[in-house]
């Protein structure tokens, strides 16, 4: 819920940019050569209250897979409301980002989500989805948008630059080892149903994030490093988090009887 005010902020940021422009600090800071990445002949590329548009549309992508599938498994009609309102925000502010990569984000987490839920009603929607989201990336194509004008920047990149191919492949295979080890605690030591769903779109945010890493930059800056970072410290604490809760149901069942 927190984060879901913070991201109606960053929304309410976006739509002042869009329907005010920018203000003082913004438009030295594009003008002092950042108008070339930002303000295109296909369009401008807002970035609310982040550092720049990759950022941001990486950051929405996350937003939007996570409580996307928060949503879905909620019941209270309030709360679901919410959270798919907070999605809907992440959609849209992914795609006023124009930011390429930050496609990736969402895309990934709804694969690995099909393959972590094995629910063939869930997969049918989620492979819709991805069609939907994949026309709607053709459509923008059919405008005329040369891609080559936005230069590639990347995450793993840096890495490499920093550390050489075998950093890099330490890097990635300590990636894939995370994803590996918190989907096993989320499918086979989780038993809270609930707990299970939201651990669940956490992993599929952090995964659908580093997928971003390949072609952007937002999984090193904030905020998505420390969403990462909470994400996993939850999905980590997950046995111990689902422990917590049968003990408790089990003290309330026994004052009961």
């Amino acid at each position: 819920i927190i984060i879901g005010i913070f991201t109606i902020t960053a929304f309410l940021k976006l739509l002042y940019q869009k329907y005010r422009w920018f203000d003082a600090a913004e438009t030295e800071w594009l003008m002092g050569g950042s108008w070339y990445t930002h303000i295109l002949s296909s369009g401008i590329r807002y970035f609310s209250i982040y550092s720049d548009a990759g950022n941001f549309g990486s950051n929405m992508g996350m937003i939007s897979i996570v409580y996307g599938i928060i949503a879905f498994h909620t019941s209270e009609k309030w709360l679901r409301i919410f959270f798919s309102c907070i999605a809907l925000m992440g959609i849209v502010g992914m795609i006023m980002s124009g930011t390429r990569g930050a496609m990736i984000v969402p895309l990934g987490g709804l694969a690995l989500y099909c393959l972590i839920c094995k629910n063939i009603k869930i997969i049918v929607i989620s492979a819709l989805a991805v069609i939907m989201l994949y026309v709607a990336r053709v459509n923008v194509n059919s405008d005329g948008v040369v891609e080559d004008t936005i230069p590639p920047d990347a995450f793993y990149v840096d890495i490499w630059i920093q550390t050489g191919t075998i950093g890099l492949l330490i890097y990635i295979s300590m990636c894939i080892a995370i994803i590996i080890y918190s989907c096993y605690i989320i499918m086979f030591r989780v038993r809270n149903p609930g707990l299970r769903n939201i651990l669940t779109a956490f992993i599929c945010g952090v995964f659908g994030i580093w997928l971003n890493g390949y072609v952007g930059r937002g999984m090193g800056m904030t905020p998505s490093f420390f969403m990462v970072a909470a994400s996993l410290a939850f999905i980590m604490n997950g046995p111990y988090i689902d422990r917590l809760l049968r003990e408790s149901k089990s003290e309330i069942l026994n004052t009961k009887h």
